[in-house]
């Protein structure tokens, strides 16, 4: 996997882009039916949803069957990618 800083027409950072060519794909399927929502990840249930109408709300249930295709991101290496990064704030970066 490659990681590389995503920066704006000026320079600024923007965000973060992951390659992840070398990985399997996640292998998830959403499958609906009036308010209801089921996600698998190769065959196995790992998030289950139930929706309240009207607007009321929608309930989520997570297994522990879910499996990252990405791997986590370790704190040497944010602090190598966040040292220009600026502050975050709801809305954006200052």
């Amino acid at each position: 996997m490659r990681r590389a800083n995503l920066t704006d027409p000026d320079g600024a950072w923007a965000g973060l882009t992951l390659d992840v060519r070398t990985r399997p794909r996640p292998d998830l399927c959403r499958r609906t039916a009036p308010l209801r929502l089921l996600l698998t990840q190769g065959g196995d249930p790992v998030l289950l949803g139930a929706v309240h109408p009207p607007a009321s709300g929608v309930d989520f249930f997570r297994t522990d069957r879910y499996r990252s295709p990405v791997p986590p991101l370790r704190a040497h290496t944010t602090r190598a990618y966040g040292g220009s990064a600026g502050r975050w704030e709801p809305g954006g970066l200052s």
